[in-house]
C-alpha cells in the first residue's frame, strides 16, 4: 500500500475516487501536482515515486521525476530524509522518518 501526496483542487473538483491520502493547499502558481508522488514502505526502506508531476521532487539534493526526464523514483534507506516537493525553494518540504 502506498501514501499519495498531492494539492487540493478546487472545491468540488472530482478526483474520480482516486483522491491522494495527503491534501495541499496551494495558490497559484502551483508547484504541486494534483497527484504529485507516493511513499511506500519496502523490505529496506520506502519507495518514492513521481506520478507524472510537472516539477517533481527532490530528496538527498537529488531532483526526481517532472518533466526533466529524470528518474522518476528513489528508495531511500532508514533514517531521516527531507523530501521537497517542486522546486529547491519549494515550501512544500517534509521530514521522512524511515524505520
Amino acid at each position: 500500500m502506498s501514501f499519495k501526496i498531492g494539492r487540493r483542487g478546487s472545491i468540488g473538483e472530482n478526483y474520480c475516487g482516486n483522491k491522494p491520502d495527503f491534501l495541499i493547499a496551494e495558490l497559484e502558481p502551483f508547484t504541486v501536482s494534483r497527484h504529485h508522488c507516493s511513499i511506500k514502505k519496502t523490505k529496506n526502506g520506502a519507495m518514492i515515486k513521481d506520478l507524472g508531476s510537472k516539477t517533481g521532487f527532490m530528496i538527498m539534493n537529488e531532483r526526481f521525476g517532472g518533466r526533466r526526464g529524470q528518474k522518476d523514483r528513489v528508495e531511500v534507506g532508514p533514517g531521516e530524509h527531507i523530501l521537497i516537493l517542486g522546486p529547491r525553494g519549494g515550501h512544500a518540504r517534509f521530514k521522512l522518518t524511515i524505520t
